[in-house]
C-alpha cells in the first residue's frame, strides 16, 4: 500500500457533499512532542473543516499530501516542519498555490494556556462547534491581501450580517501588528442570557445604591421597575474565553505556486523595475519630442 493510500485509509469517507474548505494540518520530518501537540490543537481550532483522523508518519513528504489532497477534496494545508534552527509554518492552497511561509516566533499549546490562565476555557475536542475568523491589522498591499485571502480560506464564507451567530461557538482571531508580527488566538464564545444580564445589572445597581435616599423599599423597587428594559428589547453580551493554542508568526516569503515558483517579493520587484524602465523610456521619448 502506498503512502498516499495509507493517508486516505486513515480518514473517514466523506458521505455528505464536501464543504467549501477542508484543511490538512500536518508535519514533515522529525519534530518534537510539543510541535505534535500544536498540530493536534490546530486541528481542533479549525474543526470541523479539517481531518482530525489523519495520521502522519516520519516518511511522509510534501508530495504525498499534495497527491492525497485531490482524493480527500482538501483545499488548504498547514504544514509544520523544522528547518535548520527554525520552526516553519507553511500555508498553501490546493491545487496551484500560492504558498505562504512563516517563521514561528513562539507558541503555546492548549494545555499551556490552561495551565497559565485561570480564565481559560475547555471545549469538547470531539465536537467543538464551528468557528469564525476575525482578521485585524492587515493593509492593502498585495502581500497583506494575499494573507487575508489565505486565512479566510481556512473557513467557510462568513457574513456577520446574515450568519447564524447562535451556531458559532468559537472565534479565531488573527491580527497583524505594525512591525509585521502576526498573532493567532483561539477563543470560546459565550453568550449571556438577556434576563441574566438585566438581573446582574439590577444587582450591581442595588449594591451601589444608597438606600437612605429613599423613603421606603417600595419607592426604590418602583424606580428599579421603571429602569428595566422593555420585554421586546433584547440585551445580550458576549464573553471570549481563551482556548489556545497561541501562535506568533512572521511572514518569511510567499511563493506564487504550490511550494515553488517565483516568490511574490521577486515578482513585485520585477514589476517595479519594469514600470521604472517604462517610465524612463517614456520620459526620454518626451524629451526627444521637445527637440
Amino acid at each position: 500500500m502506498s503512502i498516499k493510500q495509507k493517508i486516505i485509509s486513515k480518514e473517514h469517507k466523506i458521505i455528505r457533499p464536501p464543504p467549501e474548505c477542508m484543511t490538512f494540518v500536518v508535519h514533515t520530518g522529525k519534530v518534537g512532542r510539543f510541535v505534535k501537540d500544536l498540530e493536534t490543537d490546530m486541528r481542533i481550532m479549525l474543526a470541523p473543516y479539517t481531518y482530525d483522523k489523519l495520521r502522519v508518519n516520519k516518511k511522509n513528504q510534501i508530495r504525498d499530501f499534495v497527491e492525497a489532497a485531490g482524493d480527500l477534496e482538501a483545499t488548504m494545508m498547514f504544514l509544520l516542519r523544522c528547518q535548520q534552527d527554525k520552526l516553519v509554518l507553511s500555508l498553501n492552497r490546493f491545487p496551484h498555490g500560492p504558498t505562504l511561509h512563516f517563521n514561528i516566533k513562539k507558541f503555546a499549546t492548549m494545555a499551556d494556556v490552561r495551565a497559565g490562565n485561570k480564565d481559560s476555557a475547555t471545549i469538547n475536542r470531539t465536537h467543538p462547534g464551528e468557528a469564525f475568523p476575525i482578521l485585524e491589522g492587515f493593509g492593502d498591499s498585495n502581500e497583506d491581501q494575499t494573507m487575508v485571502s489565505m486565512f479566510q480560506g481556512l473557513f467557510p464564507s462568513f457574513d456577520p450580517l446574515t450568519a447564524d451567530l447562535g451556531l458559532m461557538k468559537r472565534a479565531v482571531y488573527i491580527s497583524k501588528s505594525a512591525d509585521g508580527n502576526i498573532s493567532i488566538r483561539h477563543y470560546l464564545v459565550e453568550k449571556t442570557n438577556p434576563r441574566e444580564v438585566a438581573m446582574n445589572e439590577a444587582i450591581d445597581k442595588a449594591m451601589s445604591t444608597n438606600l437612605k435616599n429613599y423613603n421606603s423599599m417600595t419607592e426604590y423597587l418602583d424606580e428599579i421597575h421603571k429602569d428595566q428594559p422593555k420585554k421586546d428589547k433584547k440585551i445580550s453580551t458576549i464573553k471570549l474565553k481563551e482556548l489556545g493554542p497561541r501562535i506568533d508568526i512572521v511572514l518569511d516569503y510567499t511563493e506564487l505556486n504550490l511550494f515553488g515558483g517565483m516568490k511574490m517579493q521577486e515578482q513585485i520587484k520585477k514589476r517595479q523595475m519594469k514600470r521604472a524602465l517604462e517610465e524612463k523610456a517614456a520620459k526620454e521619448e518626451k524629451e526627444k519630442a521637445k527637440h
